[in-house]
Order: C-alpha cells, then structure tokens, then sequence
C-alpha cells in the first residue's frame, strides 16, 4: 500500500498499473470492481487541474511536437512519449524504483544514459513546477493546429518528434540528471495538490451545453450537449448533435465518468451514420476551473488517428457566442454569414453585430441559436483577424479579414499511415490544407502572418526521392478528394521489387485556385507509410462499459 500512497497519476496511468497488476502478477477482477479501484484512486491520488494539463495531449492520443529537455534526452523519450512521465507525480524515492523496474523488466534500457541502478535515497520533499497548458482558454473555437507541451525548468533541448533516436553528448550521470529533473519537477508533494484536496468535490454539470468542435476534413461543427445525472454521482449520460458546414449532423449519446471532478471520460455513439470516422467516439476533456467550459479530443479510429478538438460551454440565461460558419471575409465584397450560439433575443437589430473597423453588417435575422446577416468589407479594411462582439457579448478572433492568399501549408506537415487491413489495422492520415496572408511585411512564415483558415483544394500524391528509380508512389496507398490518405495493405508484395512490403515515402499535394489566390498555390506535405504496430501495449478498456 506504501508503493499507492507515493504515486499521483490520471485514470489511465491507475488502469496501466492496475493492467500490470493482472498481467504479471495474476490479479483477478471483474469490471466493476476495476471501475472502483480507478475511480478511488483517481480521486484521492490524482492531479491537480493544472497538473493534468501538462501531459494532457497523451490522454487525448493527440500527435504534437514535444520539446524534450536535455536531463530526459537519452533515457526516457527513447523509448515512449513524455507525456507519460508528465502525467505523473512521485517521490524521489518511487522515480527510482521505477528505474529499477525499467531496467529489469527491460533489460535494453540499462545501455541508455548510463542508465544505471542506484540505491533508493530519502525522499525530500520538493515542489513542483508546472505549466499551465490552456493559453488559449479565451479562445472561442478549437484550432486545427494542436498545442504543443511546455518545457519544465531546467531543460534545454531543442523540438524533435516524440520518441525515436537520442542526440549525442555526455552519457555520465545520464540516470541521476534524469532522476533530477523528475524530483524538481514531478515530486509527489506539492502545496497546490494539499489547497485543491480541500475543495474536492463532484460538480453539478446536468444541463445545457453548447458545442464547438473542429473536425480536420470537414471544418467547424456546432450544437449542443445536454447532460444528464446518473447514480453514482460522478456518472452521467449525454445526448449531443453536432452539424457541420457540408450538412452533415451527427446526433449522439453517450455515458461518462467524471473522475477527480473534473476528469470527462466517456463514449459516444452516432447509430444512424455512415461516417466510420465519428461512429463511435472516445471523449477525453477537461473541465475549467470556473466549472463553466471542458476541452479536450473526441477520437476513433485503429490508432485513435481520427478526431475533433472540442469545446463545450454551459448555456445559461445571458447571450453566449460560438463562432461564425465562415473563417474569412475577402475585402471589396459582401457575404452572408451565420453566427452560432445561444439565446440571442428576438429584439436584436443590425447595429448590435459588430465585426469590427471597415465592416458594416445589414439584413440581421435572428433564432436562439443562430444570427445570420450580410457582412459588407471594405476595400481598405486593415487584414488580421476579428473579435465579433453582439451587444457587448464578445467571441474572440472569429474570422479574419484578407485581400489575398498568400500561401497554404498542408497539416500536418509530416504526416504517418499504417499498413494493414488483412490481420492489423490500417492506420489512416487525414490531411488538412490552412490558407495564409503573409502580412505586412509580406514575407510568409513570420509572425505577422493572418492565418485565414482551411481551404478547399485538389489532393494528390507524389514521389519522395529516397533511393534511384524510388516507386514508392505505385504501392503505399491513394489520397481521396476529402484528402484522407488509406494505404495499402500489409505484408509482402510480390509485384514489388525483392517481394517487399508496401511501405515508402511520398509527398502530399494540395493545390488551391479559390478566392483571393492570383495563381494556383500549393502546399505539400511528407507522408511515411510504415508497418503496422505488431504489439501495442496502451490500451484503454477505460472507455469501455
């Protein structure tokens, strides 16, 4: 019970353990009993908010770019992402054990770092530092560009992929810098985890909510929540519907747990869609400090590759803005356009919707949920993006403004499909195409740069030049217009050269010859097509009933 006592850790990190426990060690439990375990011990042995953030975008099975620092470079992130280690908190004491552990159940890891076994030490306490990840908390709409984790303190490092190979430098002390860095900043003790204790409590979350979400492929999506109190306490079933810009309307229901009071975990299911992509969904979000919003990923998918980024927030009495079905408005011309929300009243007038200098906004009308008006741009209206405020309500950079396009980038920029479809699955990659405004200076990729939003363009693959008479193109896989890449099936192939597999690189190809483009624009991307993952160790019967 000691080894509990000296952990802090999500309801995942609980349900790995408790997998261990019933893999190695013989454990025997029903569901229902494993259920309780994670809950109790996610309750009394979790994270704080803040804490949680940190590592959130592992729960989330979001791809980011992590900034590894040094202490951490040739020991930890060899093997697995960190944010496993950033959804943890030990003593001095248990960090070591652990590396004791990794080195005899893994006995590779021993030539890593100089990573090698030290006797336990006391346990000091120390407090942590942490980095709160929700700087975009005033946004109103989730983006399509992921956020990526924070550096803690006392780590360089540059950004490089999660996991792979390590740099060079000095292995010496490799384990005790890393033992370090952990204490310094995922002790187990803190004075923020003691103040949070205090006020633990199961909030009151049945109601009405409304819902933004962001699907790569298909753009912004919105609706609403309601949530509904079940027994015990902290469980409660949804039913949500969410409609997208091409039409398509996704109604759901779904059951949750909130553990730790603000940790969302559910599943929901859409029984009536053909879309394989939003079925069946996984739900990972966190709940705000105010108890008002929760962000977080709705994902599927035989790698959890699909997903939307979501934002729900609860709907009271006052007026409460989402964000518009367009992301841009060209300069010299007038668009209709639909303002997403909650109880907007029937006395609005044209006067109350404000889209900022060098926009007047006519032919207002009005539902509780939606406003839609005619939005006229001036010639000369300065490029960026806008605030729409609707009597003195405000939603924060809704849509930009723009008198060309510049540039696009095809996201993400260095994509990776799966094989698979005979005895694993396939791992698929949806593209996405974002258009630019180079800004002032009018140079791209600067920090003047507007970002306009996604763009309808034509998808293609083409060779990545690897090796003499590379034909990678003929064998990994096809990209659709949607620009959703399926690759090919696993195993060898004895139309290939040397009976190989279907594997290779190619290059991903979006061109754009919409509005505001003076000539085609194109953008690509890096695709790997890899081998399937033949032994997957995280898997998450959390979400499961």
């Amino acid at each position: 019970m000691t080894r509990i006592s000296y952990v802090r850790t999500t309801p995942e990190g609980w349900q790995q353990i408790i997998k261990r426990m019933v893999r190695n060690h013989g454990v025997q439990l029903e569901p229902l009993q494993a259920r309780g375990i994670v809950k109790y011990l996610s309750n009394n042995h979790g994270l704080t908010p803040a804490e949680a953030r940190v590592g959130f975008y592992e729960v989330e099975r979001r791809v980011v770019v992590e900034r590894i620092p040094t202490e951490l470079d040739q020991t930890c992130r060899r093997c697995h992402s960190l944010g496993r280690i950033f959804t943890q908190r030990r003593t001095r004491e248990d960090w070591q054990l652990l590396a004791n552990m990794h080195v005899a159940v893994f006995p590779l890891s021993e030539g890593q770092g100089n990573f090698v076994v030290n006797p336990p030490v006391p346990n000091p306490i120390i407090v942590p530092t942490v980095v709160d990840l929700n700087r975009d908390a005033d946004s109103p709409r989730p983006g399509p560009i992921p956020t990526a984790p924070p550096e803690m303190t006392g780590g360089g490092g540059g950004q490089r992929g999660a996991g792979g190979g390590g740099g060079g430098g000095d292995n010496a002390g490799g384990l005790d810098r890393a033992l370090e860095y952990l204490n310094r900043n995922f002790g187990l003790d803190s004075p923020q985890w003691n103040s949070w204790r205090l006020n633990f409590r199961f909030p009151r979350l049945e109601g009405t909510w409304l819902v933004e979400a962001y699907l790569p492929g298909k753009g912004r999506g919105y609706g609403q929540m309601t949530i509904q109190r079940e027994q015990p306490e902290d469980e409660f079933t949804t039913r949500t519907t969410i409609e997208f810009p091409d039409g398509e309307k996704t109604t759901r229901t779904g059951r949750v747990i909130l553990y730790a009071g603000y940790s969302w975990r559910g599943s929901s299911n859409d029984t009536a869609t053909q879309n394989t992509q939003i079925k069946d969904l996984r739900e990972v979000m966190l709940l705000s400090d105010d108890l008002e919003s929760m962000r977080g990923r709705w994902f599927s998918g035989g790698y959890d590759e699909f997903g939307m980024d979501v934002q729900v927030r609860r709907i009271s009495r006052d007026i409460l803005l989402s964000a518009t079905d367009r992301t841009r408005l060209i300069s010299g011309r007038t668009n209709t356009v639909k303002i997403f929300g909650a109880n907007f009243p029937t006395d609005l007038r044209a006067t109350d919707v404000d889209f900022g200098p060098g926009t007047s906004v006519s032919n207002l009308r009005t539902t509780p949920t939606l406003l839609t008006v005619d939005v006229a741009v001036a010639n000369d209206a300065a490029v960026g993006l806008r605030d729409l405020v609707v009597r003195g309500k405000v939603a924060r950079r809704v849509l930009a403004i723009f008198d060309r396009i510049d540039y696009i980038r095809i996201l993400p920029e260095q994509g990776m499909a799966r094989l698979g479809g005979v005895v694993y699955p396939k791992q698929l990659q949806q593209f996405d195409a974002v258009a630019y405004h180079s800004g002032a200076d009018k140079r791209p990729n600067t920090a003047d740069d507007a970002e306009l939003g996604p763009v309808p363009v034509t998808w293609g693959i083409e060779e990545f030049p690897v090796t003499i008479d590379d034909d990678d193109i003929r064998y990994v896989g096809k990209i659709d217009q949607r620009g959703l890449f399926t690759p090919n099936i696993e195993g060898p192939n004895p139309e290939r050269s040397g009976n190989r597999n279907n594997l290779g690189d190619v290059r991903v190809i979006g061109t754009y010859t919409g509005e505001g483009a003076a000539k085609p624009l194109k953008g690509t991307s890096h695709l790997i097509v890899t081998v399937p993952l033949y032994v997957r160790w995280a898997q998450m019967e959390i979400f499961r009933d």
